[in-house]
């Protein structure tokens, strides 16, 4: 801020001060103290400013002797002192710089040449800025006011960019004029750098939701441009996340306001011996719950109109890295008018039925080969580029933002459509069954151990008994999230983790022996936010429990049965 040699003293009379030197209590007459009160009998000693100014002797200063200054200023030297806030004053032609122990916090290193000093030399790097406001203030006496002012201040040995609010306000001299100006200062640089940090995340946040929308919608392009209808549900509850157009055709009727398994009831399916399906006997349904794979199976459906269709139907779970069912894609082709030919055909003599039975079996075949062949060579290829596209734009985000969590779920949906399309096309089965909380809790904690190089300890207390939806999967999600947050910010070598059934309670437990936090100086991230949130969707609570230096222990509790037992949340 100022352009000065590392040698420069500041000199009054005998007492000698370098840039930040300890600061000695002088002999001063009492009648030279600038503190008023009784002639001086009872000065001031509160805060090292106080005994920093009374100790100078200010007679070569342009000020003059302390005992000659003007009343006017003694006093509003003396409420400065006082005061906790920031506070200073400029007096006189040359703006002699005073100021409060408060006000060293603004200053930093100059402290203490500034003492004394005229404002020009000590705010040098902002005069262009203040110096025009303090002359105003001294000529017309009206006082300013400036909020979160950006100013490039050097008061470490670096220039700097740095936001006050403060307000210039004459003080009358003892003739009545200007004599002075007086200084109330807050620095706000980090709530304006906070606020503009926030600002910025909010629009990358927008530019990437924006991104996102784009990139849905150029899958909803994809599978629009399918033959067959294609739905896909959100598991465990039913909720249709997707449905093309080609679906909504065949079906005549809607279907992406499905938000449940139990609605999938208003669509009634049989079988093509006549007998009706039940609702979670539906494909979709088999593979949301169950984690049925479903290959060719033919059905009738009817439609509103009262027309039977008959549909060549496939269908199969959407499992994330644990098994765990997360969502269901069914496809399904109208294949009415092939049946309705066979029929004709049949009523043809024997000869010709059968020879044209072979030909329907052979086109039949064809039919479903090709299906196979589109699902594979057309939209396998087209999700596949996409699911490129969306790895790298995750690729180019930074980790903690909301958009970045959404992104990556959509980016795992696309990854693991595109898994089941080729399920389907290829007319693979997979077996596997979910394990219940228990073990996919102990799966992960190994898994996590595995990849992360930290051992975890995975206990289980209490008779677990079943646990309604989504129940396991927020306390899945929790874990998770907790043992993310060991990884990236504990610095833990070991983590404890116990599952306990009491009474009719559920707990989870992570205790890490890291580093530790103080709660109240910690505001809620992401992170945090995301396990709360969930917990909230099944009456839930989570406790965090941390001190620095003594580990970190968050606590999820759920109740069994919940109030709102068909909550759903985001997998």
């Amino acid at each position: 801020m100022t352009s000065r040699s590392d040698d420069f003293t500041l000199k009054f009379g005998s007492s000698a001060y370098q840039r930040n030197p300890p600061v000695e209590q002088a002999q001063q007459n009492q009648a030279d103290s600038p503190y008023v009160g009784n002639g001086g009998a009872h000065p001031i000693v509160f805060g090292e400013m106080a005994r920093l100014i009374e100790s100078i002797d200010w007679s070569p200063s342009p000020l003059g002797p302390s005992a000659q200054w003007p009343q006017s200023l003694k006093t509003a030297l003396n409420i400065c002192l006082h005061s906790r806030f920031q506070l200073a004053i400029y007096w006189g032609p040359e703006l002699v710089f005073l100021y409060n122990d408060a006000e060293r916090e603004v200053i930093g290193s100059l402290h203490p040449y500034a003492l004394g000093k005229p404002a020009r030399e000590v705010l040098v790097d902002m005069w262009e800025t203040v110096g025009p406001m303090l002359h105003k203030v001294l000529k017309s006496g009206e006082a300013t006011w400036s909020v979160d002012q950006p100013l490039m201040f050097d008061r470490y040995g670096l220039v700097e960019e740095a936001f006050f609010t403060w307000s210039y306000s004459p003080i009358p001299d003892d003739d009545g004029n200007i004599g002075g100006v007086l200084l109330v200062t807050q620095e706000t640089t980090q709530r304006v750098l906070a606020e503009r940090r926030l600002r910025e995340a909010a629009e990358r946040e927008r530019k990437l939701r924006a991104e996102a929308d784009s990139q849905r919608a150029l899958l909803e392009t994809v599978l629009n441009q399918m033959p067959a209808g294609v739905v896909i549900a959100k598991a465990p509850s039913g909720e249709v996340l997707l449905a093309n157009n080609q679906a909504e055709q065949i079906l005549q009727r809607s279907v992406g306001e499905l938000r449940s398994v139990e609605e999938y009831s208003q669509y009634q399916i049989f079988r093509l011996d006549g007998r009706a399906y039940s609702t979670r006997e539906q494909p979709l349904a088999r593979s949301i719950l169950r984690g049925e794979v479903v290959m060719g199976e033919e059905l009738r459906y009817l439609r509103p109109d009262g027309t039977f269709r008959v549909l060549f139907t496939n269908s199969a779970p959407v499992r994330d890295e644990t098994g765990a069912i997360v969502a269901s894609v069914v496809t399904f082709q109208d294949i009415t008018d092939l049946r309705l030919a066979q029929e004709e055909l049949l009523r043809q003599s024997n000869n010709v039925i059968h020879d044209l039975a072979g030909k329907l079996i052979t086109a039949q075949e064809e039919e479903r080969r090709r299906i196979a062949r589109d699902l594979h060579d057309d939209v396998a290829q087209r999700i596949a580029l996409l699911s490129s596209q969306m790895h790298n734009l995750q690729e180019s985000l930074p980790t903690g933002i909301a958009a970045a969590e959404e992104l990556s779920d959509i980016q795992e949906e696309i990854e693991q459509t595109s898994e089941s399309i080729r399920l389907i096309s290829h007319q693979l089965h997979s077996s596997t069954l979910i394990l219940g909380l228990p073990r996919a809790l102990e799966g992960y904690c190994h898994e996590f151990s595995q990849q992360r190089r930290i051992k975890v300890e995975f206990t289980q207390k209490g008779s677990m008994v079943r646990l309604p939806e989504p129940v396991p999967l927020v306390m899945f999600r929790v874990l998770q999230e907790a043992l993310y947050n060991v990884a990236r910010h504990s610095g833990a070598a070991q983590v404890e983790v116990s599952l306990l059934t009491e009474e009719d309670e559920v707990r989870l437990r992570v205790k890490d022996r890291g580093k530790g936090f103080d709660p109240a100086q910690i505001s809620d991230g992401l992170g945090l936010v995301s396990m709360r949130e969930r917990l909230r969707l099944v009456d839930g609570k989570i406790k965090i429990s941390s001190a620095p230096g003594l580990g970190t222990e968050i606590e999820a509790a759920v109740p069994v049965r919940p109030s709102h037992s068909s909550a759903t949340i985001p997998a």
